[in-house]
C-alpha cells in the first residue's frame, strides 16, 4: 500500500492540455494534405512573408501541384491585391477550370457570396479558398473586431468541409507577420515564405516555405524552389530545402568571407591572429566579429587544424541556391 510520499500526481490542468492535445491529433489523423506538409484539408491556413519573396510564384505553383493530386478540387483564388496580371497569367498556366481567379471583384461581394453558401450550407468539401492578401478581406488588419468577423466566416466555412488559406505580409521590419495575435489564434498552421537572390546568379531566386507558428498537424512540411526573378510559375523547380535565414545572414557576411578565403588561399596554415591582422587592413572589423566569422562558417569555408592554432582553406561546400 502507498504511503503518498512517493506518489506522481498530475495536476488537473495538465491533464487537460494533454487530453486536448490528443483531441487535435484525433481531428487530423483521417485529413489528406491538399499540399503536402502545408495545407490540410478542412483547415484555415495562414502564409505571410516580405514583398519579393516570392509568395505569389510558390503559390501559382502548389495550386497546380494541389490540383494534380486532388483532380476533384475547385481553387477559387481571390487576388485582390493588386496581382490581377500575375493571377491570370498563372490561370493560363494551370490551365484548369477548376482553377477559377477573382481578380476585378470587390472583397465585400465575394464575403457576402461565402455568407449565402453558409447560410444554404453548402457541401464545401473538395473546395479551397485563396484570401490574397488578407487585409483586403478586413476593414481594418489592426482592429479585432474586424478580425473575428472575417475570420468566424472561414471558421464557418471550413466547417461546411472548405480549406483556406490566408496570404498576409511581414511588419515593415521584415521580422513577422502583420495583424493582430487573432492570426494564430484562429488559424491551424502559420508558414512563412522567404526568398533570397542567388550569389552565383543575381537572376535567380531561391525561396523556402516553413512553418513560422502553431501547426496544429504532426510532421509540418519545409520546401524550397528555385525559379528565375520575374519568372513564371511553369520555371518553378523544387529543389532541396534550404534555409533561407541561414543563407541570407552568410550573403551579409559575405564582405568578411571572401577577404579570409583569400587570405588562406595565398597561405596556409595561418594563426587565427595573422588572419585578423590582415582582414582588419581591409575591412576595419574588430577582433570579435572577425573571430565570430572564423567560427561561424569553419568547416563550409574553411577548415580549422586540429592543432588549434591555424586556419586552413577548404573548398565550399556545395551551395543550393540554383
Amino acid at each position: 500500500m502507498s504511503d503518498g510520499k512517493n506518489d506522481f500526481v498530475i495536476k488537473p490542468n495538465i491533464l487537460r492540455a494533454l487530453s486536448t492535445k490528443l483531441e487535435t491529433m484525433k481531428e487530423f489523423i483521417d485529413r489528406s494534405f491538399l499540399i503536402d506538409g502545408i495545407v490540410m484539408e478542412k483547415t484555415h491556413v495562414v502564409i505571410y512573408g516580405p514583398s519579393g519573396a516570392g509568395k505569389s510564384t510558390i503559390l501559382s505553383y502548389l495550386c497546380k501541384e494541389a490540383l494534380n493530386v486532388s483532380p476533384s478540387l475547385d481553387i477559387h483564388y481571390m487576388a485582390v491585391d493588386g496581382a490581377e496580371e500575375i493571377t491570370y497569367n498563372t490561370a493560363r498556366w494551370i490551365d484548369n477550370e477548376r482553377f477559377i481567379p477573382y481578380t476585378d471583384v470587390k472583397p465585400s461581394l465575394l464575403l457576402g457570396l461565402m455568407q449565402e453558401q453558409i447560410a444554404g450550407k453548402h457541401d464545401l468539401n473538395n473546395t479551397l479558398y485563396i484570401f490574397d492578401t488578407l487585409k483586403k478581406f478586413q476593414n481594418n488588419v489592426i482592429g479585432k473586431s474586424e478580425n473575428v468577423s472575417h475570420f468566424e466566416t472561414i471558421r464557418q466555412l471550413t466547417k461546411l468541409g472548405a480549406t483556406c488559406i490566408s496570404i498576409s505580409h511581414t511588419n515593415k521590419d521584415g521580422s513577422d507577420y502583420s495583424g493582430t495575435a487573432e492570426l494564430e489564434q484562429d488559424s491551424d498552421a502559420i508558414f512563412r515564405i522567404d526568398g533570397i537572390t542567388s550569389m552565383s546568379n543575381k537572376e535567380m531566386m531561391t525561396s523556402s516555405i516553413k512553418p513560422a507558428g502553431r501547426v496544429r498537424w504532426k510532421n509540418p512540411g519545409e520546401r524550397s524552389f528555385s525559379f528565375p526573378i520575374a519568372s513564371k510559375p511553369d520555371q518553378v523547380k523544387e529543389i532541396k530545402y534550404v534555409d533561407v535565414e541561414r543563407w541570407r545572414h552568410e550573403k551579409e557576411d559575405m564582405y568578411l568571407i571572401e577577404p579570409i578565403i583569400d587570405i588562406i588561399k595565398e597561405r596556409q596554415g595561418l594563426s587565427q591572429k595573422d588572419i585578423y591582422i590582415k582582414v582588419k587592413e581591409i575591412t576595419g572589423d574588430g577582433y570579435k566579429t572577425i573571430a565570430k566569422t572564423l567560427h561561424a562558417y569553419n568547416g563550409r569555408h574553411w577548415h580549422y587544424a586540429k592543432n588549434g592554432s591555424s586556419y586552413k582553406y577548404r573548398t565550399p561546400l556545395e551551395i543550393v541556391y540554383e
